[in-house]
């Protein structure tokens, strides 16, 4: 009964946080992404498919990642394995020129 209020008070508190969710329910799929609810700041719905979208942006050492917290299961304990793609396979000139894609299938 009290979760828009714990919400509130989390981003009174951390004025860089924008949304708080709530985790509905267990983890049930092998993508490890689970069901949430916005508790507090404005529900953002994807324009495409009408789902929650949260988006943002993650900041470990020196990469950013941008990703969709509501489609994305992100473990910052992988951030060692992170870097270490990052710095194998994307720190370098693409073959033909053009811009790296990073795809990381640990998050």
């Amino acid at each position: 009964p009290y979760k828009r209020a714990y919400g509130k008070v989390l981003a009174d508190k951390n004025p860089r946080v924008e949304i708080v969710v709530n985790k509905t329910s267990a983890t049930k799929n092998e993508f490890r992404v689970f069901p949430m609810e916005v508790i507090h700041g404005p529900p953002c719905i994807n324009e495409d498919d009408g789902k929650l979208s949260l988006v943002t942006e993650v900041k470990q050492g020196r990469f950013k990642y941008q990703l969709d917290y509501a489609r994305v299961y992100w473990n910052s304990r992988l951030e060692r394995e992170h870097a270490r793609l990052c710095e194998t396979h994307f720190l370098r000139e693409p073959k033909g020129g053009g811009q790296v894609v990073l795809a990381d299938l640990d998050c």
